[in-house]
């Protein structure tokens, strides 16, 4: 008769998911900011980033990386969005003689058939 007992010791730190977690999220924001200079500003979010994560503190760790990121994305929408209006300006800066021509183009063919047609009606047969 014999008998065999197996222990499993787990090892693992307690937050090994998180601090994982934390870690991926670090590089991928070093890397949108990296390709992204508008974001350097906020480089100093990292690094708090990882000093929480050197005092074990993943969960505050993950709420800063998240902040920065989001940060990102706003200074990235606010910049193409100052793209699109500085393109349009100067588009209209460019053509505004055209469009204004055009425009009055425009009113000037509708104020003529208007004339042609109200003319038309109380003209008398002949």
């Amino acid at each position: 008769l014999t008998e065999k007992v197996e222990i499993v010791i787990d090892v693992r730190e307690k937050d090994a998911v998180l601090k994982a977690q934390l870690k991926e999220q670090i590089q991928f924001t070093r890397d949108l900011f990296l390709q992204n200079p508008e974001c350097l500003e906020l480089w100093e979010l990292i690094e708090e980033a990882e000093k929480l994560m050197a005092t074990y503190q993943y969960e505050e760790g993950l709420n800063i990386i998240h902040s920065a990121n989001q940060g990102c994305k706003d200074f990235i929408a606010l910049d193409s969005e100052k793209i699109t209006k500085e393109k349009l300006k100067s588009f209209l800066e460019l053509y505004w003689k055209t469009i204004a021509f055009e425009v009055a183009g425009l009113i000037l063919a509708v104020l003529l058939l208007i004339y042609y047609f109200k003319r038309r009606r109380f003209a008398k047969p002949i």
